[in-house]
């Protein structure tokens, strides 16, 4: 599931910023300016009857600018703003619940809640049928 998450985010930001450098792991050499780092800060699950689950998904997306420059930041603030707000997920779309932005250190924090119900299906085998064998006293 996280995986295909952060998948998915990544495919959204590349339609928004043509070819955008995007890293989902730390880089220790080689990282370039002007990139996305895309993180998983929580993550819950809360079991509901039917084999239904609703994941709960806190997501940072972090933005580093090419050069210290405030309307490049701003110019991408609102670009996320604008386009995350319904992320395109398998075969269907997921609304986002809470975004919050900030900027900190001369870099873009942009915080999205991804919250949607999965289904999960045991592989065990059901029951086919029960017997059941009694008497009923009467007095």
């Amino acid at each position: 599931m996280r995986k295909k998450l952060l998948e998915s985010i990544s495919l959204q930001l590349n339609e928004i910023f043509d070819n955008a450098i995007i890293y989902t792991e730390n880089v220790k050499q080689n990282f370039q300016k002007g990139s996305f780092f895309i993180r998983i800060l929580k993550e819950s699950e809360k079991i509901y009857l039917s084999n239904r689950i609703k994941l709960f998904n806190k997501i940072e997306i972090t933005y580093f600018p090419k050069v210290e420059d405030i309307e490049e930041i701003n110019f991408i603030k609102e670009k996320l703003f604008e386009n995350m707000k319904k992320l395109k997920y398998e075969k269907s779309f997921i609304l986002a619940e809470s975004i919050e932005a900030e900027i900190k250190d001369n870099k873009l924090k942009f915080y999205i809640d991804y919250n949607f119900y999965i289904f999960r299906f045991n592989d065990c085998d059901k029951m086919k049928s029960l017997f059941f064998k009694g008497d009923i006293n009467e007095q």
